[in-house]
């Protein structure tokens, strides 16, 4: 089973390569792909694509934040001893996990409020947790890159902990 190791010293690297001006302009493209094609559509179609891709996108930054701010908390010498272990594949159905939890969150708020922007927020949501089920299924076709690791709470697969 393939592990992958994330210390204090590659995270700003990791960090840095997460931000490859390839990968954001694919997921930029995807973003303004959406926007426009609401935009076409008009109305509520509107308020459900372009609205959804604005409630994904917070709420993935709020899990990337999370996981990149755990993950530096437990690098720190007195926060814990030992070693934690993922294998690649329970570090994308941990993520798939957190997606889906926000996605209930989005769809429990977008039926009470009525709102069609987090209805879907919770599609895109939803999705986005069936593509990482999917990547846990097969980890070794698609291999984890620096975003997926700072992604997930404590997302590095091998994380050696040590006191001083």
């Amino acid at each position: 089973m393939k592990h992958n190791t994330l210390s204090r010293s590659k995270s700003g690297r990791l960090f840095a390569a997460s931000l490859n001006p390839n990968i954001f302009s694919s997921r930029l493209s995807f973003v303004g792909i959406v926007f426009l094609l609401g935009l076409d559509r008009g109305g509520a179609a509107y308020v459900f694509l372009a609205g959804g891709v604005l409630v994904f996108l917070a709420c993935h930054f709020g899990l990337n934040l999370q996981g990149l701010l755990s993950a530096r908390g437990l690098a720190r010498p007195a926060a814990a001893t030992g070693a934690l272990t993922y294998s690649t594949a329970a570090a994308f159905r941990h993520m798939a996990d957190r997606i889906l939890g926000a996605a209930v969150a989005s769809l429990v708020a977008g039926l009470a409020l009525g709102h069609l922007a987090l209805l879907g927020g919770a599609l895109f949501l939803a999705l986005g947790a069936v593509g990482s089920w999917r990547r846990a299924r097969n980890p070794r076709a698609q291999p984890l890159t620096a975003r997926d690791r700072l992604a997930c709470c404590v997302r590095p697969q091998v994380m050696k902990l040590r006191t001083a």
